[in-house]
């Protein structure tokens, strides 16, 4: 080996080395800031939100979403740079152990900052304080009295936001909302609450793809864009673009993120927008009144206006036709991922936000 290479292959090991010994030192201060959430909440929330928000208007100026185009590019490196190794390996051209440890080598280094600077940007919110303790909400086991309440209040703020959205003669949303119009719209709602002008969410040019893993929306914490799937049914859009701003908002647990969009949304001036909060919201509440008390499930059922039914049935036509094996791997990696950051119940989380509209209707006559 000549001098020349020998340096090469010990820098090499070096970054191996540097990756192993970056990797170990955020994983240590990743499990230390887990015990302080208070902390997390009073310091670094304020500092993410700030950052998003900025990366956000940065990338605001780029018509399309700059996080899928990237991920397209990476997708074509990778392959590349596998393709290449594999080559390498079966050829001989290179020496084999030199090129393979310069691969894994880079791959882990890339691999390890990628992680950390998710944290940095993002991924410590998971561990701040909830956001009940936050808003001091009283979040606690209840009957299901109080879950067919919430469900008949739901139902009655839904059929009377429905009666006022534009609709055709056959009863289906007008086309006068489109994705840009309602991504304004919730722009314009979400800045009112967060006291700072926030950024339109951008949809996805592989939408179609998205629906086939079942997803959506996606937040990116490198660009700070709040992607969402325009191929969602319409009454659908708003509450997904509230749900993946919220994210920018530096609020990361999912039920969180679904009630600050339902708060965002619900008392909106657009009607479609306020339908949109209450029936998601709906959706969640009956879905847990059905486990509980079936008959209290068919009451509120009943009162269910002609556009809700029309709508739900829309969502469920669209959504059923996306069972794939693609769908059941994005539900397991999502359901590992919340895991790892502290949402122990995985996927279920989403349908926690049941609990903050519980706790939020029980104090809501007093406000």
């Amino acid at each position: 080996m000549s001098e020349r290479r020998r340096y090469r292959f010990g820098v090499s090991l070096g970054i191996l080395f540097g990756a192993a010994l970056l990797g170990g030192a955020g994983w240590l201060v990743w499990n230390w800031l887990k015990g302080e959430p208070a902390w997390i909440t009073e310091t670094y929330r304020p500092f993410s939100r700030a950052v998003l928000g900025g990366l956000s208007r940065v990338f605001s100026f780029v018509p399309f979403s700059a996080a899928e185009i990237l991920l397209y590019l990476a997708i074509l490196a990778v392959l590349f740079a596998v393709g290449r190794l594999i080559w390498v390996l079966i050829s001989g051209r290179a020496p084999r152990l030199r090129y393979l440890v310069r691969f894994v080598s880079s791959a882990a280094l890339i691999a390890v900052i990628a992680a950390e600077l998710y944290y940095i940007l993002w991924g410590m919110n998971y561990f701040g304080k909830t956001l009940a303790e936050e808003l001091g909400y009283d979040v606690h086991p209840r009957g299901a009295e109080e879950l067919e309440a919430l469900a008949v209040y739901l139902t009655e703020q839904a059929n009377a936001a429905a009666k006022e959205t534009r609709r055709d003669e056959t009863g289906a949303l007008a086309d006068g909302y489109t994705f840009d119009y309602l991504a304004e719209q919730v722009a314009a709602e979400f800045s009112g609450f967060s006291g700072r002008d926030e950024a339109k969410v951008k949809y996805v040019l592989a939408s179609r793809g998205l629906s086939e893993f079942r997803t959506t929306g996606i937040f990116v914490a490198y660009t700070g864009e709040s992607n969402v799937n325009r191929d969602n049914c319409v009454h659908s859009l708003s509450f997904s673009m509230a749900h993946e701003t919220a994210h920018r908002w530096a609020v990361a647990r999912e039920d969180e993120a679904n009630f600050v969009a339902f708060l965002v949304l619900y008392d909106a001036d657009e009607p479609l927008l306020r339908y949109n909060a209450y029936l998601t919201a709906l959706r969640y509440v009956m879905s847990q009144l059905n486990g509980a008390d079936r008959d209290a499930y068919a009451r509120v059922y009943s009162l269910f206006g002609d556009e809700i039914r029309a709508d739900n049935a829309e969502y469920s036509a669209y959504w059923s036709q996306f069972q794939s094996k693609a769908a059941e791997v994005s539900e397991k990696t999502n359901n590992a991922y919340l895991t790892v950051n502290g949402q122990s119940d995985g996927v279920k989380s989403y349908g926690r936000m049941v609990d903050l509209l519980l706790a939020w209707a029980e104090r809501r006559p007093a406000e």
